[in-house]
């Protein structure tokens, strides 16, 4: 077993990681039917050791469809500074997405190979019957 300790000046900034809670539930998800896209879970801060939060909540309830929450629309206790890039999306509401239905063409083009695929086999299985005779 080995243990390494740091010791940490408590007048220091570190960085840490802290995990993103999501708070509420998005109007494009309850109102419009929407996915909620959640794509960091945690930021990378700057602060004191003694201001580290346990985590940062984040209220998403006015996202609508379509819509991002970025990095820089986080805000943050006082004296905590985010070293994330603030360019990242963080969580997103985005359209479900849906099966395609098949066109006509595609439905047409189906019942044709089928139907040519059947008959091959009923010409195979007519060769076959004629050969034990």
């Amino acid at each position: 077993m080995h243990a390494d300790f740091f010791e940490i000046d408590a007048d220091q900034k570190i960085t840490v990681s802290v995990s993103l809670h999501l708070v509420g539930t998005p109007v494009g998800v309850a109102m419009d039917g929407g996915l909620l896209d959640h794509s960091i879970r945690e930021l990378e801060l700057d602060c004191l050791p003694r201001s580290i939060p346990e985590s940062i909540d984040v209220d998403v309830s006015n996202l609508h469809l379509g819509e991002t929450l970025h990095v820089s629309d986080i805000e943050t206790p006082e004296g905590v500074e985010i070293r994330t890039n603030a360019d990242l999306g963080v969580v997103s509401v985005v359209a479900p997405r849906a099966e395609a239905e098949p066109t006509v063409a595609e439905t047409e083009a189906d019942a044709e190979a089928a139907a040519e695929a059947g008959g091959a086999a009923e010409d195979a299985a007519d060769g076959d019957a004629g050969s034990d005779g």
